[in-house]
């Protein structure tokens, strides 16, 4: 663009905040009120106060725009011709400037037309965001894997790995669970800079484990695994006794110390026996048959083989429970499927037992010796009963 160079000045403005985005001339006051989104930021400064100069203000009208710059500026007979830089955040690049870039001239007053050119040019690439894995196993397995099938009382280690792809230092990796199954209170122990964790599964469900690395211009690269404690879809009957009403950051080793029993229901209609009932217990060694149970940091659970026998779920507390603390579940399943959901609501004394009613193990859903025999029905597939915990306490 042909012209006479015209002089500028620079530094001449404060580095005002909040001015209009776009590309403007300042001559007048109403030209000052209005250059700004709010009044208070848009007075005229005292080395303005000279009517025979203006200025010319360049803001950026995108978040992309990481600079911007008012370089030379010519005048014809009929126009001026100001030339502005404008700097694009460079392609895999996240961080941006806190406030839109400006620049500001100060030249002589003229009442001809402004034309701005804008040359806009893209920062150097910041290459791609870091690279994160992240695999789990259960302990000492030989395969890792984002996907990881285990049981409840198996160790688990997850190990978290990143790696550089464009041209910033990795500064920052966080491997965390995300979430676990209700009733669990395991917590995960990091190692290794925060890249290698380790937990016990306590309790049936899914845990979701992330991972996150961030480079040192704020790229975030993530990974996910998961880790499925599953009842198999098998004609067992597994009972689990887990918590609930508690926070995740609660230490499990304050909870009301508790153990639970399976004790066989004997038919009243079937001739005395002078056996006692079988009862499968940490304390009776499991004496019952086809039953192992396992127990570990306040959490029991169970495997029973499905026959035509009924059992009772006892738990006996060693330690008094107030009625608003961490309460006892029980929970069933036969064939991969919940069958039984039920949560001691009530306060209770130290020696107190709760039941939940007799548990069928040829169907692993509770027996009620009162209702009448069910109707054939097809398709009955059954719901998971809710219990709240109303039974009264027993010595």
């Amino acid at each position: 663009m042909s012209g006479d160079p015209v002089k500028v000045k620079r530094g001449v403005i404060p580095a005002y905040s909040g001015p209009r985005s776009g590309y403007f001339v300042l001559r007048s006051d109403e030209d000052w009120e209005s250059g700004w989104d709010t009044s208070k930021d848009g007075a005229r400064p005292r080395s303005l106060e000279d009517r025979s100069q203006m200025a010319l203000f360049a803001v950026a009208e995108g978040v992309d725009t990481t600079e911007l710059k008012l370089g030379r500026v010519v005048e014809n007979a009929t126009h001026i011709h100001a030339f502005v830089s404008e700097t694009l955040i460079g392609q895999g690049c996240v961080e941006r400037p806190e406030k839109p870039p400006f620049d500001a001239i100060v030249m002589r007053r003229s009442e001809k037309p402004i034309q701005f050119h804008v040359v806009t040019a893209r920062a150097r690439s910041c290459g791609e965001a870091p690279e994160a894995d992240l695999k789990c196993r259960v302990e000492k397995a030989p395969e890792w894997s984002a996907s990881v099938v285990a049981r409840p009382g198996d160790a688990i280690e997850c190990e978290a790995t990143s790696r550089v792809r464009g041209t910033f230092a990795v500064v920052d990796r966080v491997l965390t669970m995300m979430s676990a199954p209700p009733g669990s209170t395991t917590k995960m122990a990091l190692t290794k800079n925060g890249t290698r964790g380790a937990f016990v599964v306590d309790a049936y469900g899914p845990y979701k484990l992330r991972f996150e690395a961030v480079d040192d211009s704020g790229r975030r690269g993530t990974a996910t695994a998961q880790v499925d404690a599953t009842p198999p879809k098998t004609d067992d009957v597994y009972v689990q006794l887990a918590w609930g009403n508690f926070d995740r950051q609660d230490d499990p080793a304050t909870f009301p110390r508790v153990t639970l029993a399976i004790t066989e229901v004997r038919d009243p209609k079937a001739p005395p026996s002078r056996l006692p009932p079988e009862e499968c217990s940490a304390e009776t060694k499991n004496h019952m048959p086809d039953c192992d149970l396992r127990a570990i940091v306040g959490y029991a659970f169970a495997k029973l083989k499905t026959r035509d026998k009924k059992v009772q779920l006892r738990v006996r507390y060693q330690d008094e429970r107030i009625e608003k603390g961490p309460m006892v579940c029980l929970r069933a399943w036969y064939k991969g499927e919940l069958t039984l959901d039920a949560c001691d609501r009530l306060a209770r004394a130290a020696d107190d037992t709760w039941t939940t009613g007799p548990l069928d193990l040829s169907t692993g859903k509770p027996f009620d010796p009162d209702a009448p025999p069910p109707a054939a029905a097809e398709g009955d597939a059954g719901a998971a009963p809710s219990a709240d915990g109303g039974a009264p306490a027993t010595k």
